[in-house]
């Protein structure tokens, strides 16, 4: 056979493991997570599918160039088994092998948890990349065949499930308003609410990382702590939406969307705040805005596009993300990262503002650059999201940047607090402490459910020795009363607020994913395989008595409804 002969044969021969390879790794898999988390990112599929398909391309490339180069046909052989074993390796660990990771949200995985996983993994793709070489040495002429077709038969399973993927996926948020930081620091000479949302913050962890701060504590003494706060819902997704509008998704089966509309459509917060005087402003991730009051949030931009400004940053997180959930178990951690990433590489084509995004180092370093200004025009609420407590750790103690996961929750945690102490001094010293009411509180806790997030308000005129502790059975609902109460002069439609609850027993709800609930109701499969879960709280259980708690069955729904008359 000719030369030409052997490179048309190396070609066709490594032809369909490298089109099952470069499928699977490079265009499936980025598409496949993408469309399924569709909501979470602001550019559509369709902006990025043809980077995807240009990214696959050249690394098909790079595989022939590769094995043109091998000369030695039997090293040729093994170098087609092994792209080929490496493809069955990334479709055998993506679909079958990947164990239930809680979100990447942060939160340092503990990798010990998985040793069985890992050693399975091991074992899988050992059979992947070496049983197709050993046979190989016995019957070339099967396992060449089995190769060919097996390819091509992975590959077309593919194809058909991508294009059912696209052709049913819709994206449900509207991406078409961004939170800018317009007038951030800009603050009322008459009335204020000012409301730090610290991410995460859980009560626990408040009292063990900042109470125990003498200097912290002596900040905090004019301040109320709502030690016993159930937040309603968990994480963030359902916590800020609950927070603004007092409403919890009892209704767990539905989207997290349907919530969406639901709470913020049966919200008149914000047309209230307006009609009495006050700017809002909201300084968010937009996505938690979804179908919000938009006309009366001051510093939203609508009729944003969004792209992406960093194609390198972006498609390194993508395909680090696709690495994460094709690796073998043992190189995954190699991969982790915090999908939150994503949107350093995100902003709006019209760069006249600046977006807002939950950076605590910028955040401060925005404030001590620019300060607290002063208008006489109209009253101010203003909401600040602080990634707070929720990882990955990239501030200290000074509240200035430093390399990812150098430091710990605590040295961050205090290094927010830094930053809302010189916010409130700075208060004190253009005369507007008193005319302000301050909330500092988590969006959810941190630990078991995320239930019970610490809660701090200091009210107008409020001077104490200090800070108070109050045991009240409290929830977010109550928290979006006392944010009405602070703005509004009749606040009775929205319900007691924090201060009215005292020492009544309440019983109390709270809604939370799977990979939480699962960790608490270990033998309920209903609390690993219902995706969200309504909890009941006894009315004499504290937000810590997990043991206490009641995890709903989605066939229980409609009795604790009527039960509790959850739809009034």
């Amino acid at each position: 056979m000719g030369n030409a002969g052997k490179l048309k044969e190396k070609v066709i021969k490594l032809f369909a493991p490298s089109l099952l390879l470069i499928f699977t790794f490079a265009v499936y898999m980025p598409s496949s997570l993408y469309l399924s988390n569709i909501n979470e990112f602001a550019v559509d599929y369709s902006k990025i599918v043809l980077t995807i398909l240009a990214i696959a391309v050249i690394a098909w490339l790079a595989i022939y160039i590769i094995g043109l180069l091998i000369f030695n046909q039997r090293a040729f052989d093994s170098y087609v088994l092994l792209i080929s074993g490496i493809a069955l390796g990334f479709y055998v660990q993506g679909n079958f092998l990947n164990p239930a990771f809680n979100s990447l949200n942060g939160k340092n995985i503990d990798w010990s948890a998985y040793r069985i996983n890992g050693i399975i993994s091991a074992a899988a793709w050992i059979l992947c990349i070496v049983v197709p070489q050993i046979v190989y040495i016995i019957k070339k002429n099967v396992i060449e065949l089995a190769v060919r077709w097996g390819s091509f038969l992975l590959t077309a399973m593919q194809v058909v499930s991508l294009v059912v993927i696209i052709l049913t996926t819709h994206k449900t948020v509207i991406n078409d308003f961004a939170v800018t930081k317009n007038g951030e620091f800009e603050l009322s000479s008459k009335n204020n609410t000012v409301m730090f949302v610290v991410d995460t913050l859980d009560s626990s962890w408040f009292e063990d990382m900042v109470l125990t701060d003498k200097d912290y504590k002596d900040n905090l003494k004019d301040f109320t702590y709502f030690k016993d706060a159930v937040a309603g819902g968990s994480p963030t997704v359902l916590g800020i939406p609950t927070i603004l509008t007092g409403k919890i998704d009892y209704n767990a089966q539905q989207e997290y969307e349907d919530f969406y509309k639901e709470a913020y459509g049966e919200s008149n917060l914000f047309s209230d705040m307006k009609d009495e005087n006050y700017q809002v402003k909201l300084y968010t991730e937009y996505y938690y805005l979804d179908h919000c009051d938009k006309d009366n949030v001051d510093n939203l931009k609508m009729e944003q596009e969004y792209v992406i400004t960093s194609k390198e940053g972006f498609y390194k997180c993508l395909y680090k993300l696709v690495s994460f959930y094709a690796m073998p178990q043992f190189l995954k951690q190699h991969f982790w990262l915090y999908t939150g990433d994503f949107s350093n590489y995100i902003s709006i084509r019209d760069q006249s503002s600046n977006m807002y995004g939950l950076d605590d180092a910028q955040f401060y370093e925005d404030y001590k650059n620019k300060g607290i200004t002063l208008q006489n025009d109209k009253n101010t609420f203003v909401m600040y999201h602080l990634n707070g407590s929720h990882g990955p750790y990239v501030m200290g103690d000074d509240a200035k940047r430093v390399p990812e996961n150098s430091v710990g929750v605590d040295s961050q945690t205090r290094g927010v607090f830094k930053i809302i102490s010189e916010y409130m001094q700075e208060l004190k010293d253009k005369g507007i402490y008193d005319n302000t009411t301050i909330i500092i509180t988590a969006d959810h806790g941190g630990v078991d459910l995320y239930q019970n997030p610490a809660i701090l308000v200091k009210n107008k005129n409020v001077h104490q020795d200090e800070i108070t502790v109050d045991n009240s059975k409290v929830t977010f609902t109550n928290l979006n009363a006392t944010i009405a109460a602070s703005c509004l002069k009749d606040a009775a439609a929205y319900g007691d607020n924090l201060y009215q609850i005292g020492d009544r027993d309440v019983v109390r709800f709270h809604v939370a994913p799977n990979d939480l609930t699962q960790n608490v109701w270990k033998d309920d499969l209903a609390a690993k395989t219902q995706l969200w879960s309504l909890i009941v709280i006894p009315a004499d259980a504290r937000a810590t008595d997990i043991g206490r708690f009641r995890l709903i069955h989605y066939d229980e729904y409609e009795d604790v409804v009527k039960q509790y008359n959850l739809n009034n």
